[in-house]
Order: structure tokens, then sequence, then C-alpha cells
């Protein structure tokens, strides 16, 4: 009953637009008539007609709605709906339309109100429903294309930003032959110097390999993850005491975007001019948004370096305009800050996985 009234509603104006332009057709077609009548009664008869045709109207567009509702679209729907509307325009014409309390004007003009009238109505009944049944299967199959269109492009978002996530999955679970040549080096030469240093770089070696690769994950990257895995980077890379900020708790358990904060810590590692210093690391979830920052000693024009446009062009892909990446430099200190809409890590489609 809701979605009755609130379409009958919606559809009213068509009605008044339409009495209104009966109305002055009918005033001029009767204007002889009317400016020799006494009074000249321009004004009662207009009222008079447009009352008459607005009750119509309303009948009409009850009855067309009362099918789109009832019935789905079909050679069904347009045989009860044409039946129900001959139907009940024929009935108004004999009840209402050449009722004495809508034909005092027609009465004084000196118009007859029987046979001849109740045929005018009822024609001009049936061609005003022909009229609107046309306008409104119209309307209804433009608002069906429309929100197929809608559909079928979110669809297609929803399967780019998924092939998107697939790719990024990919591309972070390649080790660079460089810097894996580099990290095994470094732990042979720890052998020979402190067997207990090299015991711990190859096991943070193992958990940075574990961190990368996918293995078959059933769902998308976590906060949790993908700090793990900026961790163990740094542990292999760096001696220096970097300081991260964890959020914990069911906080780590939200969606990260992969090949975001592992770009983001390799370009502050590559960035320092002195590879003793350290680099500030934090990840704060945020009502709404998930927001990491990377703050290091070094300054440059950031803005020019390819793997910041790479992370922007990540963001706005995935995230449209709810990402973001913003660079601070001050006092010789750059500060790279990336956000993201929060949301839970969802389960990667079967297709991923493959």
């Amino acid at each position: 009953m809701k979605r009755f009234a609130a379409l009958f509603k919606s559809r009213i104006p068509h009605v008044l637009t339409l009495s209104a332009a009966v109305v002055v057709v009918e005033v001029l077609r009767n204007r002889a008539l009317v400016e020799t009548a006494p009074g000249q009664p321009h004004l009662a008869l207009a009222l008079e007609t447009f009352a008459n045709w607005t009750l119509m109207g309303l009948v009409i567009v009850a009855i067309i709605c009362a099918c789109q509702l009832a019935l789905r679209p079909g050679w069904r729907r347009i045989a009860v709906q044409a039946v129900a509307l001959a139907l009940g325009t024929l009935a108004y014409a004999e009840f209402v339309g050449t009722s004495p309390w809508l034909t005092i004007w027609y009465r004084t003009l000196g118009f007859t109100v029987g046979p001849a009238m109740l045929m005018y109505l009822t024609w001009l009944g049936w061609a005003t429903s022909a009229l609107l049944s046309a306008f409104y299967g119209a309307h209804e199959r433009a608002r069906s294309a429309a929100a197929a269109l809608r559909a079928a492009h979110l669809a297609r978002e929803r399967t780019q930003h998924e092939l998107l996530e697939a790719r990024l999955q990919v591309l972070e679970a390649q080790v660079e032959p460089r810097f894996l040549f580099d990290a095994l080096s470094r732990v042979q030469h720890l052998y020979d110097e402190d067997a207990r240093r090299a015991d711990q770089a190859l096991d943070d070696l193992i958990g940075y390999l574990r961190a990368a690769l996918p293995q078959s994950r059933e769902h998308a990257s976590t906060l949790g993850r993908e700090l793990d895995l900026a961790q163990a980077y740094l542990r292999i890379v760096s001696t220096a005491a970097h300081e991260i900020r964890r959020p914990g708790g069911a906080a780590e358990d939200a969606y990260a975007p992969p090949m975001v904060l592992l770009p983001m810590v390799q370009l502050a590692h590559a960035a320092r001019p002195r590879l003793e210093a350290s680099l500030e690391m934090r990840a704060d979830e945020m009502p709404g948004y998930t927001r990491v920052e990377v703050s290091f000693p070094a300054s440059g024009d950031w803005e020019q370096d390819p793997r910041v446009r790479s992370l922007r062009a990540t963001l706005a892909l995935l995230f449209g305009g709810d990402g973001a990446l913003e660079i601070v430099t001050a006092r010789g200190r750059t500060t790279l800050s990336v956000s993201w809409p929060s949301m839970a890590a969802a389960p990667v489609p079967a297709r991923q996985l493959a």
C-alpha cells in the first residue's frame, strides 16, 4: 500500500498538467458560447472542467499504478490494464462525469447532458488512458534500462577492483632477485661473525617470504598482515631501531590494500641519507577510515617520484576519491600519510586464487 501511495503521489502533477491542457482546449472550443452566456462564466466553466478531468485522470493513474505494482511486465498486464482502463473510464463517465455537480455550467450553456456527453467523456477518457499508459510504460522501460546499466557498471567496477587486487597480490608475492640475493649474502656474512644474529636474520627472511607469498589466501589482505610484511622487510634490509606503532586488537583484521604500505616503507628506507637513521611508522583505525603514516629523515620533490605516482594511481583505482596520499616535508623530515575507507577483509573470489 505504501508503494502504491508513493507511486500515485509522484504522478499527481502529471494529472494536473493534463487537466490544465484539457481545460484550455475546452474553453477555446466553447469560447463563442461562453462569451454569449449571462455573466460570462469563464472561471466557473474552467474550474468545473478542471475538476472533472482531474478526477478522471486520478482514476486512470490509480488503475495504471495498481497494474504496474500487482502484475509483471508483459502481455498479461497489458491486457488486464486495457480492460480495467476501458471499464474504469466508462464507469466514471456514467456515474461521475455526467453528474449534476460536475455539469452545472454545461447545462447553463445549453449542452444536453445525455448519451452524447457520456460518449464524449468515454472516448476522450480512453484516449487519455492510452496516452498515459504509453508514457508510463516507456518511463518504466527507461528506468529498468537505467537500473540494468547501473548494475552492469557496478559489476564492472567490482570486477576491475578484484582484478587489481589480484594483480597487487601477485606483485607483492614477487621477490626481487637482487633483494633475495642481498638478503642471503647478508645472512651468510652474519654467520661468519655472529651465528645468533644470522639465525635472526634468516628467521626474518623466512617471515617476510611467508607474509609476501599468497599461499592461496582465502581472504583479502589485512592491516596486520601488511604491517608484518613491512616489519619483516625493515629487519632484513636494516639494523636500525625503527619505531612501528600498531593499532592492535581487532583493528589489525581490517582490510588493507596490498602494495601500499610496503612501497611506502621501501621509499622511506631508500631515501634516508644515513642507513643507520631510523624511520617511524604508525597505523590507526579511525572512525570510517584507516590511516598509516611513515616518517623518515629526508626531504625532496616526492611528487615527481615514480613510486609516489604509482601509489596515487593504486589508491585511485581501488577507492576512487575516498583514498588519499598526503606528503608533508618540514625541517628535513618527510611524512607520508595514506588513508582509505575502513572495511572488513572480504573473501577473495575463487578466480583470484586460480
